[in-house]
C-alpha cells in the first residue's frame, strides 16, 4: 500500500516524525518514508520539489459533510473542518475546497435538543467569518429523521446540480459562490468527491448494536469516504483494524491526529448550562441565551437572538444590524400572513413579543420635557400611543441591560402614604407633586376606537359585496399598537406575579394571539407558575424548602387566584375593578387597567387554551379568507342579537370561530385541514397547503356558503361537530349545539346554551342563508341597505320578537330607572369640570328600548324626522343628522338651555343586543357650572325625551310590522 503526499516544503517531513520504526532516506527531490508495525507496512513517496498545481497526478477537490446535533456548535466542530482541509491538502491528493454543516432533524429525539431553526441560525453564526464554511439545512426540513447515507447522498446530487445548471434556491447561495470560484477546476471530468467529516466518538458508534444498518456503513466507507479526527480516549486506529468493513476500506479513511488538543463537546456545554456554569469563552454568549431560554419554555425570534451581521437565508451577502430594513417589527411579523409556517413560529413570536414588552416601559410626558433631550440608554423601537396633548410613548430598548441602565436613572418618590412598588408605567415630568406622580390618567387611545358612522359609510360605497368583507375585516380588526399595549399588559401582570413566583411566566392567549382580535378587545392571560420541573444542581447539596401543593387542581387554582388578585388589585398601581369567578368551570379573575383602558381575564395553568391558540393561528396563516370570513359571521352575530358582551347562555365568539372553522375543514374541497392531520405532520403543512391549491375563491362566496351549509347540508339539532377530526357525528347526549373542545377530550364548549338561545341561532342561520338569495352583490345606488348591510340589519330577522307581550313592561322598567345607582357606577372621580360624556365612558348605557326594532332607522328612512324644533318642557329639541356623513343608523338630539347642553343620541348600531336601541347621552356646561351636578337633571331630561317619543316608537314599530 502506497500514500503519495504532495508538499510545498521539505520541512513538512516534521510532521511525520510520530510513526513507530520510522525509517527515511533523502533523494534530492524524492523523500521516500516507510515504517513498519505488526500489522503491515505502510510506505510514503514525497515530492520535496513539485508544487500541488505542478504535480501530474489528478487533484480530487472534495465537499466535506459533517453531521450532528451541533446543540450547540462549538469552536471543535470548525475546527474539524481547517484540521481536514489542512491533512488533505498536505498529505493526499484531495483539496477540501468546501464544507457544509448539516444539523440533524429535530425528530431525532435527542434530549435537550432544541430546534432546528435556532441550531441552523447558530450554526451560520458560527460560520459566518468562513468563505468555504456553509450549513445545509435540508436535514433538518425534512418530515422524519434522514440516515447519514441520505444525507451525503443529497450533498451529491446538490453537487451535481451546482457543478452543471449554476443555478441553485437561495438557501444555497453560498455554495454556488465558493463552486464559481472553483469553476474551471470543478468542470475537469469526474473529478468532486464528498466526504463524511467527523470526529473519533461518532466513528464508534458504528459499533452500537441496532444504531447503524451495515450497508449503510459500507456504503459511506467505499462510496464517500470518511475523514476521522482523534478526541481524547478514543483509539480510531484499533476501531479501524478490529472492523471487517472499515479495514476493507480503510484506503478512504483518514484518521488525523490533533495535537492541539481541544475537548469542548456540546455535551459538556449543555451540562454545564444545566449546572449554572460558566462557559464563557466557550462559546458565544449569544448561544448560551439560546439555551437559557429554551430552558424555561420559550424562545426568541433568530433576529433578537443574532443582531450581529450574519448570513442571511445562507447567503454569503452579509446585513449590518444597523440596517433597520432587515429588522421588521416583531409585531409586523405575528400579522403578516406569508410569515413561515412551522410548528415553533407561533411560540417564537409569543416569546419575542414577551422579550421585547419585558425591556420596554411606558412613559408619560409633561409639556417640555422630551424622551429625545434626556440622557436615555440607546432604544430599539420607541411609539407614540397617544393622542392630543398628552405624549405617551411605549420605549422598547435594545437589551435588558440598556433597560436596566434606564431604570437606575429614574427616580422614586415613596412616602407612607404609597405603597412602594415599582412599575415600568413611568412619568417624565420635573418638579412634579406626590399626587401626579402616583396618578394614573386614563389614555385615549384613537388606534382601540371604531367609527362606526365612518365605517357604514364606507360599506355603503363600496363596490362589490366582497370590497365590503374587505372593508370591515381592515377597519374592525386590532391595531399593531393595541397588540403591543396588549403584551406589555401582560408582562405588567408578570411583574406581579414574580414578586410571589420567582419563575412565573404569563401568556397572552384567545383572540389577543390567535389573529382574530378586534380593536378596544379584552385581553386573556394564562399564568404558568412554573414551566418545567427545575433541578438546579451546585456542588453543595443545599435545596430551597417549599410548600406542597393543594391535592386538589381546583383548590389549588382558586386558592392561588384569590391571593394573586388582592395582589393586583391592592398594591399595583392602576390595576381596579379586580373581580374573583372562582367558581366557574375555569377560574378566572377579571380586573380592568385603568391607564391602558384594557379589561383582562386572567387564568392559571389552562394549557389547552394556549395549544388552541396556536392551532387558530396558524389556520388564520394557511387560508386568507378564513379571517375576513370569520370578522364577517361574528360581526353579523353581533348585530343580530346572537352573541353579548356578557357571559350567559349565549353563543359565544369562541363558539363563531369553531363553527367557521369546522365549515372551511368540511367543505368540498376543504381549505382547512383537521386538527388531528395538524398534529401528526408536526404542524408541517406545507406540503398539504401545496396539495390544495384551487381556483380563487372569493370570500362572500364563502359566507354565503357559511349559511348554506349549516342551514341545509349540517343538522346541528342531531349532529355533533369534532374539529379534531373534521367530521360530524350523530348526537348520543341530549345537549343542544355540542362542537367538542379540540384539546379537552369530552369537553363541550356549547354546553352553555339554552334552549331559546339555540333555537334562535338555528333560525338566524336559516333566515340569513334566505338573506343571502336576494342580497344583491355589487353597488345599488337606490338601495343604501345592499350587500353586507341588508345581512347585518336587525330589522331583517323576526325570531324571538313579542311585540305586543314587552311593550308595556319594557316602559315600566325605564320609568323606574335608578338615577343614583347610574352616578355611583360613574363615579364623581372620573367627570371634568366642565364635561361629561357617557359615550367615551365604560358606563355609556342610559336607556335599552328593548324589543323596538331599529328605532332611529325606522324613523329616518320613513322620512318623518327631518331637522324641526319642538318645545319639550320650555327647551329647544332639535333633531339632525350626526355630522360628517349621512348614515340611517343614528339620530341626535340637542337640548339647549341656558348654563348647559344637553346632547341625546339613538343609535342603532354595536349594541350588545340589536332589540335593545340606545340612547347615549353627553352634557357640556359652561366652567361656572359642574357638569356632575347637573348630571341628574339630564337624566330626567332624557327620561322625558323618551315618554315624548314614546307614541312614534310604538308608530315606526307598527308601521314596520306591517
Amino acid at each position: 500500500m502506497q500514500y503519495k503526499i504532495h508538499t510545498r516544503s521539505p520541512n513538512n517531513i516534521n510532521r511525520l516524525h510520530f510513526f513507530p520504526n520510522l525509517l527515511t532516506y533523502y533523494n534530492r527531490h524524492i523523500l521516500t518514508i516507510k515504517f513498519y508495525t505488526s500489522v503491515h507496512t505502510v510506505s510514503f513517496v514525497v515530492n520535496t520539489n513539485m508544487s500541488m498545481g505542478a504535480t501530474k497526478d489528478v487533484v480530487k477537490y472534495v465537499m466535506l459533510v459533517s453531521c450532528g446535533s451541533f446543540n450547540p456548535p462549538t469552536f471543535m466542530h470548525l475546527r474539524m473542518f481547517e484540521l481536514a482541509k489542512n491533512y488533505l491538502q498536505a498529505n493526499t491528493n484531495c483539496y477540501a475546497f468546501a464544507g457544509m454543516m448539516s444539523p440533524v432533524n429535530c425528530l431525532y429525539k435527542k434530549k435537550d435538543l432544541i430546534s432546528g431553526e435556532h441550531r441552523l441560525a447558530m450554526c451560520r453564526q458560527a460560520t459566518s467569518s468562513s468563505d468555504w464554511i456553509f450549513v445545509d439545512p435540508w436535514e433538518c426540513e425534512q418530515k422524519q429523521w434522514s440516515r447519514t447515507v441520505l444525507v451525503l447522498r443529497h450533498a451529491r446530487e446538490l453537487l451535481k446540480s451546482v457543478k452543471e445548471t449554476s443555478e441553485t434556491p437561495a438557501t444555497y447561495t453560498a455554495l454556488l459562490n465558493i463552486c464559481m470560484r472553483h469553476k474551471e477546476k470543478l468542470m475537469e471530468g469526474n473529478n468532486c468527491q464528498i466526504m463524511l467529516l467527523c470526529g473519533a466518538d461518532f466513528l464508534e458508534s458504528f459499533s452500537v448494536p441496532g444504531l447503524w444498518a451495515s450497508e449503510d456503513i459500507e456504503e459511506i466507507v467505499k462510496t464517500f469516504g470518511l475523514v476521522v479526527i482523534t478526541r481524547k480516549n478514543s483509539d480510531p486506529f484499533r476501531f479501524v483494524h478490529e472492523s471487517d468493513i472499515l479495514y476493507r476500506y480503510r484506503k478512504n479513511i483518514h484518521l488525523i491526529t490533533e495535537w492541539i488538543p481541544n475537548e469542548i463537546s456540546s455535551t459538556a456545554i449543555r451540562r454545564a448550562l444545566k449546572r449554572n456554569e460558566s462557559v464563557q469563552y466557550l462559546i458565544p454568549e449569544v448561544f448560551v441565551m439560546v439555551f437559557k431560554t429554551f430552558r424555561f419554555g420559550t424562545c426568541f425570534l433568530l433576529k433578537d437572538f443574532f443582531p450581529n451581521p450574519v448570513c442571511c437565508k445562507f447567503c454569503s451577502k452579509r446585513i449590518s444590524s444597523t440596517d433597520t430594513r432587515h429588522q421588521p417589527d416583531w409585531i409586523d411579523e405575528f400579522i403578516d400572513k406569508n410569515f413561515n409556517l412551522r410548528k415553533s413560529a407561533f411560540d417564537e413570536v409569543m416569546a419575542v413579543g414577551r422579550s421585547c414588552s419585558l425591556r420596554s416601559a411606558l412613559i408619560i410626558e409633561s409639556t417640555g420635557n422630551s424622551l429625545s433631550r434626556r440622557n436615555m440608554p440607546q432604544l430599539k423601537h420607541k411609539f407614540n400611543i397617544s393622542e392630543g396633548n398628552q405624549a405617551v410613548y411605549i420605549c422598547e430598548f435594545k437589551d435588558s441591560l440598556s433597560f436596566n441602565r434606564f431604570l437606575d436613572q429614574v427616580s422614586q418618590k415613596f412616602t407612607s402614604n404609597v405603597f412602594p412598588m415599582k412599575s415600568r408605567i413611568i412619568k417624565c415630568n420635573r418638579g412634579v407633586s406626590e399626587m401626579d406622580v402616583h396618578s394614573f390618567p386614563k389614555l385615549a387611545c384613537g388606534f382601540e376606537k371604531i367609527d362606526f358612522n365612518h365605517l357604514y359609510s364606507l360599506l355603503g360605497n363600496a363596490s362589490t359585496a366582497n370590497q365590503q368583507i374587505d372593508i370591515l375585516f381592515q377597519h374592525t380588526k386590532i391595531h399593531k399598537e393595541g397588540m403591543r399595549l396588549r403584551f406589555f399588559l401582560t408582562t405588567l401582570i408578570e411583574d406581579a406575579v414574580r414578586r410571589c413566583f420567582p419563575f412565573a411566566i404569563c401568556r397572552p392567549f384567545g383572540s389577543t394571539v390567535n389573529g382574530f382580535a378586534q380593536k378596544n378587545c379584552d385581553l386573556d392571560v394564562n399564568i404558568q407558575l412554573c414551566t418545567e420541573s427545575i433541578d438546579k444542581l451546585s456542588a453543595d447539596q443545599y435545596y430551597f424548602c417549599s410548600r406542597c401543593k393543594p391535592k386538589s387542581e381546583r383548590t389549588y387554582i382558586q386558592n392561588t387566584l384569590s391571593i394573586l388578585a388582592d395582589v393586583l388589585g391592592n398594591f399595583m398601581p392602576s390595576f381596579t375593578h379586580v373581580q374573583k369567578i372562582l367558581h366557574a368551570r375555569v377560574p378566572i379573575i377579571k380586573l380592568y387597567h385603568q391607564t391602558l383602558g384594557i379589561s383582562c381575564d386572567i387564568t392559571l395553568d389552562n394549557k389547552s387554551a394556549y395549544k388552541t391558540a396556536r392551532v387558530f393561528w396558524l389556520f388564520g396563516k394557511m387560508n386568507a379568507h378564513f379571517k375576513p370570513l370569520l370578522f364577517a359571521v361574528r360581526y353579523w352575530a353581533k348585530q343580530i342579537g346572537l352573541t353579548r358582551p356578557h357571559p350567559g347562555p349565549y353563543i359565544t365568539n369562541f363558539h363563531i370561530i369553531c363553527l367557521v372553522t369546522f365549515f372551511l375543514q368540511s367543505r368540498s374541497p376543504p381549505l382547512l385541514p383537521a386538527i388531528d392531520k395538524l398534529l401528526k405532520n408536526d404542524f408541517q403543512m406545507n406540503e398539504w397547503i401545496k396539495d390544495h391549491v384551487y381556483p380563487k375563491t372569493k370570500t362572500i362566496e364563502l359566507l354565503v356558503e357559511f349559511f348554506n351549509f349549516y342551514s341545509k347540508n349540517v343538522n346541528c339539532q342531531i349532529c355533533e361537530l369534532n374539529l379534531r377530526t373534521a367530521t360530524v357525528k350523530s348526537k348520543p347526549s341530549s345537549s343542544l349545539l355540542v362542537i367538542w373542545n379540540p384539546f379537552e377530550e369530552g369537553h363541550n364548549v356549547c354546553k352553555n346554551i339554552n334552549e331559546e338561545e339555540f333555537q334562535r341561532f338555528l333560525l338566524a342561520i336559516k333566515e340569513a342563508a334566505n338573506i343571502t338569495e336576494s342580497m344583491k352583490y355589487k353597488k345599488d345606488i337606490d338601495d343604501p341597505n345592499w350587500g353586507l348591510l341588508s345581512l347585518f340589519l336587525p330589522s331583517n330577522y323576526t325570531f324571538g320578537i313579542s311585540w305586543k307581550s314587552n311593550l308595556n313592561d319594557h316602559h315600566e322598567h325605564h320609568s323606574n330607572l335608578q338615577v343614583n345607582e347610574l352616578l355611583s357606577n360613574f363615579g364623581e372621580n372620573r367627570a371634568t369640570p366642565s364635561q361629561v360624556s357617557l359615550f367615551t365612558d365604560i358606563y355609556f348605557i342610559v336607556f335599552r328600548l328593548k324589543n323596538y326594532d331599529d328605532l332611529s332607522f325606522s324613523l329616518m328612512e320613513r322620512g318623518s324626522c327631518k331637522e324641526h324644533t319642538n318645545d319639550v318642557e320650555d327647551q329647544k329639541i332639535k333633531v339632525s343628522y350626526p355630522k360628517g356623513t349621512y348614515s340611517p343608523y343614528c339620530q341626535s338630539f340637542t337640548i339647549e338651555k341656558e348654563d348647559h347642553t344637553l346632547g341625546v343620541r339613538f343609535c342603532s348600531y354595536n349594541v350588545p343586543h340589536p332589540m335593545e336601541d340606545r340612547i347615549l347621552l353627553h352634557i357640556e356646561t359652561d366652567k361656572s357650572v359642574s357638569a356632575v351636578d347637573i348630571f341628574k337633571r339630564g337624566l330626567k331630561q332624557a327620561s322625558f325625551i323618551f315618554e315624548t317619543l314614546k307614541t312614534k316608537v310604538e308608530e315606526a314599530v307598527s308601521k314596520y310590522k306591517n
